[in-house]
């Protein structure tokens, strides 16, 4: 008696010791895990074709619970998270319940020996406690002894032939203690892998076993080294999807702003996190209680995660398979199942996929807020005293509202924006002029305080000098436009602008949302001026080479505002006098107010008379000159139709 007490007492403290995650917490997945089982046994016991017999009620099972998760998920009754984590839920029912089947009546071992101990455990986005309709199920079989057993064999066996014949897709692998921590020391997909592990059933000394030698012996001194191995991957991967938060057709798992960015995010945390302090990927006062965010921020991560998470699930129901690209079929279908449930198509698409635009910059917002506390915390610092060496050290800013922090443009005191509001503006002008990256910290203090960029602001001519001046001094203009068109500041001030943020262009002639585009027309204008572009355009290079301030004013300002008349009737003359109203707001001269407009009004003429009409009919080469008017206005519409034919979808010059 006193000998089973203490058994009884060692494995109570031995479970009290254990740390490694186990059930997700969520909601049920409406499988009776007893009862299935019971059910399953009932058929062993009665003997006969038990495999095919189990098969068919685990079968029925997993589909009626999808089905009713699936009636949940649509009348609105889960969200995209709830219904992530419910997907994760009803599998660990399914692979729970048919491993203890498998134990218990296909490959029992009453008393294992060491080379036939187990541990069932979740891995990967599986491991996360969050699955897509038609997501991999990742396992790990681990075990004691890399020999391994024919009992693990069978077991392991068994199991993966019945989940695959359940119509699973299982991503699985049998590895010991030593085998899993030495891979993960060699490879980052491993490592990241079991970042999420998760016991299921089995052996859970093993697993736990698992769980505190990979905590220290792969996490321990490694943070810097996996921090800027895993931002560097997110570029990799942000460059195979286009690179831009504004594909019109984006991935909603890898593409840029999407769910696999927030993914990095809590495996940077989770990296790093010594107190256990993040245990939930999907809601964001975990990365509070760590720092990494404050209230409101958390509160922004859990509803662009939930927003993807929506996103992503329809996706997968519409189409009956794994697919992630939100092509504009699935727009069309989704939009309506997303809210937009009333109006002409276009407008309910224009409508999703503007709140889609939104979320993806919300992860790009967080992401840069989360590095920033970061690099606070010394997890991702630049070397010391790098800072001294780079172009525009703080000896040179000659600004004092702005230092230079860790190398990156910052406030020196963001209060001062209240009593200043044109600082915003001289951030952006000096990080475009001296080309330096802009602080994360000083896009939250503009986010804060994005209302100071009001009426009297966008008429102050200080801010139109500074405006101009940046558009003109700009080392890398588009990447500065594109900084203030993230950070909320360039629709703001320019409005008109401000009219095509996010808005999709519903034809497949372009790539990326329209204020992406127009921004591209920038890049290639730049490209072009600074002979990149010689060998494609050699004419259009030399004329753009030789313009003068005044000629490239007045295509800076062309190209941001050439497609703000999109969804407001004729675009290119609703355009036109948009452009008109932001010139005389902008105060340039008349002469230059005239130009762009005209050039808006007129900038789809030269590649419809080039593609259209036969140009080597004379009458058609007379009516083109007396429309254009001058040398001047025809070089400068040679110029943007360049720019603009680049800028749609590929972007080459046929």
């Amino acid at each position: 008696m006193a000998q089973r007490l203490k058994q009884k007492a060692k494995a109570k403290a031995k479970a009290k010791a254990s740390v490694i995650p186990d059930r997700i917490v969520g909601p049920d997945s409406g499988i009776d895990s007893a009862a299935l089982l019971a059910e399953l046994t009932e058929l062993a016991l009665a003997g006969g074709d038990v495999r095919n017999g189990a098969l068919a009620v685990l079968k029925s099972s997993l589909s009626d619970a999808m089905e009713h998760a699936k009636k949940l998920f649509e009348f609105g009754r889960l969200g995209g998270l709830e219904m992530a984590r419910m997907i994760a839920a009803i599998h660990d029912d399914i692979v729970t319940v048919l491993f203890d089947f498998t134990l218990l009546h296909v490959t029992p071992a009453a008393n294992p020996t060491q080379a036939e101990r187990m541990a069932l455990c979740a891995v990967g986005g599986y491991g996360r406690g969050e699955m897509a309709p038609q997501s991999d199920l990742d396992l790990l079989f681990l075990i004691a002894n890399k020999k391994g057993s024919p009992h693990t064999e069978a077991l392991t066996e068994y199991m993966l032939y019945m989940l695959w014949d359940l119509g699973l897709k299982v991503g699985h692998s049998t590895r010991t203690v030593d085998q899993c921590v030495k891979l993960a020391k060699e490879d980052q997909t491993i490592l990241t892998s079991l970042l999420d592990i998760r016991f299921l059933r089995g052996d859970a000394g093993l697993a736990d076993g698992l769980y505190k030698k990979f905590q220290s012996s792969v996490k321990r001194g490694r943070g810097r080294k996996y921090i800027s191995e895993k931002l560097a991957e997110r570029d990799e991967r942000h460059d195979r999807e286009g690179n831009s938060r504004y594909v019109i057709e984006p991935n909603v798992k890898e593409g840029k702003g999407g769910l696999r960015d927030l993914h990095v995010l809590y495996w940077i945390a989770r990296f790093l996190d010594k107190k256990g302090q993040i245990t939930d990927p999907q809601l964001g006062h975990d990365y509070v209680d760590m720092g990494l965010f404050n209230k409101a921020a958390a509160k922004r991560f859990t509803h662009a995660a939930d927003f993807l998470w929506r996103t992503r699930i329809w996706l997968h129901f519409t189409a009956n398979r794994a697919t992630e690209t939100l092509s504009f079929d699935k727009q069309v279908e989704i939009c309506r199942k997303m809210g937009y449930a009333s109006g002409p198509v276009e407008v309910a698409v224009e409508g999703f996929m503007r709140e889609y635009f939104t979320n993806a910059r919300e992860v790009g917002a967080l992401t840069r807020i989360a590095c920033a506390k970061l690099e606070e915390e010394k997890s991702i610092l630049l070397p010391k005293g790098l800072e001294t060496y780079l172009p525009g050290s703080r000896r040179n800013l000659k600004n004092p509202n702005l230092v230079l922090d860790h190398g990156r443009l910052m406030f020196s005191d963001p209060m001062n924006i209240r009593n200043d509001p044109s600082i915003i503006l001289q951030l952006f002008e000096t990080a475009g002029r001296r080309n330096l990256d802009i602080h994360p910290d000083a896009f939250s203090a503009i986010d804060f305080r994005r209302n100071v960029i009001d009426a009297d602001f966008r008429r102050n001519p200080k801010n139109s000098k500074l405006f101009q001046k940046l558009l003109l001094s700009a080392k890398a203009p588009y990447a500065t436009l594109k900084a203030m068109n993230e950070a909320g500041v360039l629709g703001r001030y320019l409005t008109e602008f401000g009219g095509i943020v996010g808005r999709t262009q519903f034809n497949m002639h372009h790539a990326f949302t329209v204020d992406e585009h127009t921004l591209r027309l920038i890049d290639h204008f730049d490209n072009l001026r600074k002979d990149r572009m010689a060998e494609a355009v050699p004419i259009g290079t030399e004329i753009a080479k030789n313009f003068d301030k005044t000629e490239m004013l007045t295509i800076f300002l062309t190209c941001l505002l050439h497609d703000t008349g999109k969804g407001q009737g004729d675009q290119c003359i609703e355009g036109a006098q948009l452009a008109r109203r932001a010139c005389r707001r902008l105060g340039v001269s008349q002469s230059m107010t005239d130009t762009v407009a005209w050039l808006v009004r007129r900038h789809l003429d030269m590649s419809e008379t080039a593609q259209r009409r036969d140009i080597s009919d004379p009458e058609t080469i007379s009516k083109f000159g007396e429309l254009v008017g001058s040398l001047e206005r025809l070089q400068l519409l040679y110029v943007l139709t360049i720019v603009d034919i680049h800028a749609v979808e590929l972007g080459d010059l046929e």
